[in-house]
């Protein structure tokens, strides 16, 4: 059941609350094109049980207070939402009606359970999804059911419900509550994936469970989706990485750490390259520490570096002595030095990376170390400067470097997952190449 399509407007009644505090309330539920709801509240008199409305709205500070909103339809149909808050209460003031208020409601995440009196579902999960653009709808059976992934074949509207990834469960099964949270988890992993192959994070508005006569949504607002301009996998030929994301949920050749959190900032959309470039070299840097071990990363132990770190910081202090007069700008100084010295227990970038490569196999030949350095010294220069710009360098070398990043980030990823097949590189010219043949 599609909210985009399937939801017209529907009457609740209900009640709104705070803590302990309650008021009965009418409202309206209806969805837009990108199932976004509106949820509107009929106006009702002010008296002296609503006073908790106002006094919450008019709390102050940074934050709004979150209201619980629920209600029952005609048809036995349920809403429900505990984080609704309020922009503003709409009050009016009339000597024949006296004081009203007509609140204006906005969530982060709501649900519903609809009902249809003429179908009947077999136990089906299904995300329905923003961004995703696929020339052909992905198919394929697994442990848990069968899985189908569709998207439009042209992305031109970004605020539009336009794809869906759902699974069946099977029929041999009958522990829906079990299956659906393995489901889930599953979907969640290949939404991940595919995500990474088009180059933005494809956003699921509505996660809807079917069973029985009853659809279960869950529906997040959410803002739009944004199409990549540099995606590794074209909309054309998804099969290969579709099979990919659904094998290394089940079967990974290396379970990533933070890969979440990897491929959201990797496909974070930005039109100022060096905050791309900083993104980009934040993913790698998050790749490297989360999937080695504090062996792999110290230099030293923690004894060793605290025996240099003293004597370092005694010549410091010694040198510091001779060069700054005032003691509290000496004191601050030494103090600041001191900070930086931690660095010194730990392998640099290069040497995290190379380890990380050969243990898992990560093809890089074929990139030079000193692009790698370079490009950490460019994103250094934004994060200090808040820009980058320097004697007898053009911009264009920014996008190089962001370049650079993303292609060991994508080999990483992709090694761990287990993909060996073809997938579309932007480094040195955009061409098509396939991580078995790299370095050969």
């Amino acid at each position: 059941m599609n909210l985009s399509t399937s939801l017209p407007l529907k009457r609740f009644v209900g009640t709104l609350s705070y803590g302990d505090s309650c008021v009965d309330v009418k409202f309206s539920i209806v969805a837009d094109a990108a199932a976004e709801l509106s949820i509107v509240i009929d106006r009702f008199s002010y008296g002296k049980e609503h006073q908790f409305i106002e006094e919450m709205h008019n709390v102050g500070g940074t934050t709004f207070a979150h209201f619980a909103l629920q209600g029952r339809s005609e048809h036995d149909e349920e809403f429900n939402c505990n984080n609704i808050i309020f922009t503003a209460l709409g009050t009016i003031w009339s000597k024949a009606d006296g004081h009203s208020i007509a609140p204006v409601a906005h969530y982060n995440i709501a649900k519903l359970i609809l009902s249809s009196s003429s179908e009947v579902f077999p136990p089906v999960l299904t995300w329905r999804l923003k961004g995703f653009e696929s020339f052909d709808v992905l198919q394929l059976d697994c442990e848990l059911g069968k899985i189908t992934m569709g998207g439009v074949k042209n992305l031109t509207d970004e605020d539009k419900l336009d794809g869906h990834l759902n699974i069946h469960m099977p029929a041999k099964r009958s522990d829906v509550e079990v299956w659906m949270g393995q489901a889930a988890d599953l979907l969640g992993h290949i939404r991940d994936i595919m995500s990474l192959a088009c180059g933005t994070y494809i956003l699921v508005p509505t996660r809807e469970l079917a069973e029985g006569n009853k659809v279960k949504i869950d529906a997040y607002s959410q803002g739009l989706a944004r199409k990549s301009d540099s995606p590794a996998f074209k909309s054309l030929d998804l099969s290969d990485i579709f099979e990919c994301a659904v094998s290394s949920y089940f079967e990974p050749r290396i379970r990533i750490k933070n890969l979440q959190f990897a491929i959201k900032w990797f496909t974070m959309s930005s039109t100022y390259t060096e905050a791309l470039l900083i993104s980009s070299m934040t993913v790698l840097e998050n790749l490297l520490d989360s999937n080695l071990t504090d062996e792999d990363i110290r230099i030293m132990s923690n004894s060793q570096y605290e025996t240099l770190r003293k004597k370092l910081s005694s010549v410091i202090k010694e040198h510091l002595a001779e060069w700054v007069v005032n003691q509290a700008e000496r004191a601050a100084l030494v103090s600041e030095l001191n900070e930086r010295l931690v660095d010194l227990k730990r392998r640099s970038l290069i040497d995290k990376l190379e380890i990380l490569s050969n243990r898992w196999g990560v093809q890089l030949e074929d990139i030079p170390v000193g692009e790698l350095k370079e490009a950490k010294k460019a994103r250094d220069h934004v994060v200090h400067r808040g820009y980058y710009a320097r004697s007898g360098v053009d911009d264009d070398d920014v996008h190089d470097h962001v370049l650079t990043v993303r292609e060991l980030v994508l080999r990483i990823i992709l090694t761990g997952l287990g993909y060996t097949k073809s997938y579309w590189s932007y480094r040195g010219g955009y061409h098509s190449r396939s991580l078995h043949t790299i370095g050969e």
